[in-house]
């Protein structure tokens, strides 16, 4: 009986050994796969990390982009403002150079009556 006791008990401790160590080959492998989890999830926030750097470049660039367009349309405005302001001037100068032409064609004219006059009186004056 004493026999059979140890051998039961021998077997018993020997399932349990066996059990144990299957325990502890689980756990092993289980921290291996927590160990390359965590290697994977720092990978990812390292990734993340960088997008959201590149993401950040992005928008500063953006933001300088709608600075500068932002400025050029101001200096498109101005450009027109100044363009119409030189349209206007122009057209007022051709007025004048028009006038200026019309005055002096009437004047040409003028003369040309003064002259045909100053004949006439030197013809006028000849005679007597």
């Amino acid at each position: 009986l004493l026999e059979e006791s140890r051998e039961k008990l021998n077997t018993e401790k020997l399932e349990r050994e066996a059990q144990s160590q299957k325990y502890s080959e689980e756990l092993q492998e289980m921290k291996a796969n927590l160990a390359s989890l965590r290697d994977e999830r720092d990978v990812v926030i390292a990734e993340k990390n960088s997008v959201e750097a590149i993401l950040n470049n992005c928008r500063q660039s953006l933001k300088e982009m709608e600075d500068h367009l932002s400025s050029a349309e101001g200096h498109i405005a101005r450009l027109k403002t100044e363009k119409e302001a030189a349209v206007a001037a122009s057209g007022q100068s051709l007025i004048k150079i028009q006038k200026c032409m019309e005055e002096l064609r009437s004047n040409e004219s003028r003369v040309l009556e003064l002259e045909t006059q100053k004949t006439e009186l030197e013809k006028i004056s000849m005679e007597k």
